[in-house]
C-alpha cells in the first residue's frame, strides 16, 4: 500500500540519526547546509526576495513550522511561498520535508532513497518496503477508491520522496514502529 504520509515518520527517524552522528543540528539554519542561496535551486527560486527562508532551521522543517504550504502546486498560481513567519504556527508541510531532504542529501551526498533502504528499511528487516515502485509489488498491492467506488489507481514513484514516496505493508510499517 501506499505509505504516503507516514513516509515522513521513517524519514525523520534518518534525520534524527543524524543529529545523533552530529552530521546536522536541528536548530542550525538550512542555508547554511547549502552549497548556495536557497532560490538558486530551481525549485525554490519563488522565494527570491522573501528573506524569509534564511530563518528556516531542520526543526523548524521536520515540526511543519517553516511557513511553507503544504504543496506549491495546491496553490492557485503554484508558486512556492513562506505563509507565515518560520517557527511561529504548525501548518503540515510537505513542500518542507522536501526541502529538508535536500539538506539531507546535500549533507551526506548521498539519495535518500538510499539512506532510508539501509538505516531503516534494511534494519527492521522491511523487506516488502521501498521508496521507489519495485517490480515485486505489482502482484499484490492495495489502491483506494473514490465515493463512486472508482478505484484511484496506485502513484508507483520512481523518484524517492521523504514526503510521501514509500509503498509497504502493515506488518513491514509495525516493525518500524
Amino acid at each position: 500500500m501506499s505509505g504516503a504520509s507516514f513516509t515522513k515518520s521513517v524519514f525523520a527517524y534518518l534525520v534524527m540519526q543524524l543529529v545523533d552522528e552530529k552530521a546536522i543540528d536541528l536548530d542550525h539554519l538550512v542555508e547554511q547546509y547549502l552549497d548556495k542561496p536557497l532560490p538558486e535551486y530551481g525549485e525554490y527560486k519563488d522565494l527570491a526576495g522573501d528573506e524569509r527562508y534564511r530563518r528556516i532551521t531542520a526543526r523548524m522543517l521536520l515540526s511543519h513550522t517553516s511557513g511553507f504550504p503544504n504543496w506549491r502546486w495546491f496553490t492557485d498560481d503554484q508558486k512556492l511561498r513562506i505563509y507565515v513567519a518560520p517557527g511561529s504556527r504548525y501548518s503540515n508541510s510537505g513542500q518542507g520535508i522536501r526541502l529538508l531532504q535536500l539538506v539531507v542529501e546535500a549533507i551526506t551526498k548521498r539519495p535518500v532513497g538510499d539512506l532510508i533502504q539501509e538505516r531503516v528499511f534494511d534494519r527492521f528487516g522491511m523487506a516488502r518496503t521501498g521508496m521507489v515502485w519495485r517490480l515485486e509489488f505489482e502482484s499484490d498491492y492495495a489502491i483506494g477508491y473514490d465515493q463512486q467506488g472508482k478505484p484511484l489507481g496506485h502513484n508507483k514513484r520512481t523518484k524517492a520522496g521523504a514526503a510521501g514516496s514509500m509503498d509497504t505493508t502493515i506488518s513491514d510499517f509495525a516493525r518500524f514502529l
